[in-house]
């Protein structure tokens, strides 16, 4: 599919933008009710669980770093490399037991920020380039909207998962949904 201003439907490119956040979304949900409820259910201390929102730094400093994406690089190239390191984070981090490691969890938990803020960085520069002005609003309402949802996905959704299966099956269908994610992008002709 060829994305470029006037080349498809504002509702395809809303399509596509609108699947990226949602899928975004999903580790803010995991780290924010996902594995803290799983570390206090294990006893847990709350300034422990608390230290986990340390892992929010690449998102607190993207204003630093999110330049140096638009100079080196391509978009496609930084979607399928954000992608594919949340995929593989996933499931590295289906390895762990969530309860025992706090330390290789925080890591993970610190990767797929790393992987969702890129993401977001990309995605932002693809709404501004396939999308005319007057719909930039629209986009910008789907994106919270849809991170939403995403992050209802990783607390609510995986605590779903997990009453029926494990963590591991947990981590590894989001490493999935990361997966396929990723060679759908490979697919898109981005611009830029």
């Amino acid at each position: 599919m060829k994305l470029q201003r006037g080349s498809l439907s504002s509702w395809h490119v809303f399509a596509v933008l609108g699947w990226l956040y949602l899928i975004q979304g999903i580790p803010y949900g995991l780290q924010d009710k996902f594995i803290p409820l799983q570390l206090r259910a294990h006893g847990l201390d709350y300034s422990r669980v608390g230290l986990m929102k340390a892992v929010l730094v690449p998102w607190v400093s993207k204003g630093l770093w999110a330049p140096l994406l638009q100079l080196y690089g391509n978009r496609k190239l930084w979607l399928f490399a954000a992608l594919l390191l949340l995929s593989l984070t996933a499931a590295a981090g289906s390895t762990l037991d969530v309860t025992e490691d706090l330390t290789s969890i925080a890591c993970v938990l610190l990767v797929l920020n790393v992987g969702c803020a890129v993401q977001d960085v990309v995605v932002d520069g693809l709404a501004m380039l396939l999308l005319d002005q007057h719909n930039l609003g629209l986009v910008n309402s789907l994106q919270v909207v849809l991170y939403k949802v995403g992050s209802l996905a990783g607390g609510g959704g995986l605590m779903l998962v997990l009453s029926l299966w494990s963590w591991q099956v947990c981590l590894l269908l989001l490493s999935a949904v990361y997966l396929c994610s990723a060679v759908w992008a490979a697919t898109l002709s981005l611009p830029g």
